[in-house]
C-alpha cells in the first residue's frame, strides 16, 4: 500500500489545476490483476507508473480524494463497481465516481534517441538553475529550461537578461546520436525535481516533441517541448581571455556575509584587494562585510543585486568558490559540474 501511496502522490501532481475537461482531471487506474497502471495527463507533462497489484481495476477518478483518503488509512481494499470505486478500511469508507478508462487520453509509447543519467546529478541540474527564468515573460521560451546534449556530455541551463546558470554532467549512451537541443518549461522542470527518484539512472529519450524520462522505479514521464529560439549561452560563459580579476572564497562566509549586507540593502558593492569587501547603504543605515579570500588575481569595484547573488550560493554543497569577473563587470561562481554569471548593476538600481 505504501508504493501505492507514493505512485499516487506523484501522480497527482502532474493533473492540470483547471483542466479543460472533466476526463483530464482525473487520474487512470489500469490493472490486469498482475500489474497495476497509474497514470495523468498534463498540460506540459504526462506521466505513468506501473507496479505490482493483484486486484483488476479500470477506470478513471479524482486521484486527490483516493490519495487522500489512502494515506490516513490501513488495510484497505479497493473494489470497482459500475460507476463507482468503493475504497473501504477497516473503519472506514468512500465511495468515489469513476469515468471509463476508454475515455482517458492514450499515454505517448517511448522513442527517440537515449542517454542515460544519474537521478542525482539530474534532479541537482534542475535545482541549480529552476531558480533563474521569471515567469512574467510572455515568450515560453523565456521561462524555459535548456537540456543541451553535445557527445557524452549533457547541460542544463537556464537564462535571463541578468543571470546564466550551467550545469553540466557526463552521460552514458549505448551508440552515438547527434546533438541535440530540447526546451522545456520551468514548471516542467520543477515538477520532474520532485518525483524523479533519488538515485539510480534515469533514461532520457529524444523524442520528436520532446522527452522521455524512464526511471528504475516503473515511472514513465514526457515531458513537451516548448518552441523557440534559446540564447546562445555560451557566449557569457567565462574565459580566462577576458577575466581580469579572480579569486576563491569561502562559501559559507559569503554566504553570511550577504545575508547580513541584505538586511540594509538590496544591492551589494564589491571591491577587491588583499580581502574581499561587502557594501550595502540604505534608508536603513549602512554596513561592511570583510571577507578572506584567496589566490586572489586583479581587482574588482562594482555593484550587484543581493538576492541574485544568494540564490546560487544557498544551493551549492561545495567548501570553496571561484569567482571570476570578466567583460562588462560580469560575475561568475563557478564550482565542480556548475557556472553560475551574473550581470553588474547600477549603484542607484533596487
Amino acid at each position: 500500500m505504501k508504493t501505492l501511496i507514493k505512485s499516487l502522490k506523484k501522480v497527482i501532481s502532474v493533473v492540470p489545476k483547471k483542466a479543460s475537461s472533466a476526463i483530464l482531471g482525473t487520474i487512470l487506474l489500469n490493472s490486469d490483476g498482475e500489474n497495476l497502471e497509474i497514470a495523468a495527463v498534463g498540460n506540459e507533462l504526462s506521466i505513468k507508473i506501473s507496479l505490482p497489484y493483484n486486484n483488476k481495476l479500470s477506470c478513471c477518478l479524482n486521484g486527490k480524494l483516493l490519495f487522500d483518503f489512502l494515506r490516513t488509512a490501513n488495510d484497505v481494499k479497493l473494489e470497482q463497481r459500475e460507476r463507482s470505486l468503493l475504497v473501504e478500511s477497516n473503519n472506514s469508507k468512500i465511495e468515489l465516481p469513476i469515468y471509463p478508462s476508454e475515455e482517458f487520453p492514450q499515454f505517448f509509447e517511448i522513442e527517440g534517441d537515449k542517454i542515460s543519467v544519474y537521478a542525482r546529478d539530474i534532479k541537482n541540474a534542475f535545482r541549480m538553475v529552476d531558480f533563474i527564468p521569471e515567469r512574467e515573460w510572455y515568450q515560453d521560451y523565456k521561462t524555459s529550461i535548456l537540456l543541451d546534449y553535445i557527445h557524452r556530455f549533457l547541460r542544463i541551463v537556464a537564462s535571463d537578461d541578468h543571470r546564466l546558470g550551467v550545469f553540466g554532467t557526463m552521460v552514458e549512451v549505448e551508440e552515438k546520436i547527434d546533438d541535440r537541443k530540447v526546451l522545456i518549461s520551468k514548471d516542467t522542470a520543477l515538477i520532474l525535481e520532485k518525483i524523479l527518484p533519488d538515485d539510480g539512472e534515469i533514461n532520457i529519450y529524444f523524442a520528436k516533441n520532446g522527452l522521455f524520462f524512464e526511471d528504475k522505479d516503473g515511472g514513465t514521464m514526457f515531458a513537451q517541448s516548448i518552441n523557440g529560439e534559446f540564447p546562445d549561452y555560451e557566449k557569457v560563459l567565462p574565459k580566462d581571455e577576458t577575466t581580469y580579476c579572480s579569486f576563491n572564497i569561502q562559501r559559507e562566509a559569503l554566504l553570511e556575509a550577504l545575508n547580513r549586507v541584505a538586511l540594509i540593502s538590496d544591492i551589494a558593492q564589491i571591491k577587491t584587494g588583499d580581502s574581499l569587501e561587502i557594501f550595502g547603504e540604505s534608508e536603513k543605515g549602512k554596513i561592511k562585510e570583510i571577507i578572506e579570500i584567496f589566490d586572489n588575481k586583479g581587482n574588482i569595484e562594482a555593484n550587484y543585486n543581493i538576492q541574485y547573488l544568494l540564490q546560487p550560493l544557498s544551493r551549492m554543497n561545495a567548501e570553496t568558490v571561484q569567482a571570476k569577473i570578466g567583460s562588462y563587470n560580469m560575475l561568475s561562481f563557478n564550482v565542480e559540474q556548475y557556472v553560475y554569471v551574473l550581470s553588474s548593476v547600477e549603484r542607484n538600481e533596487s
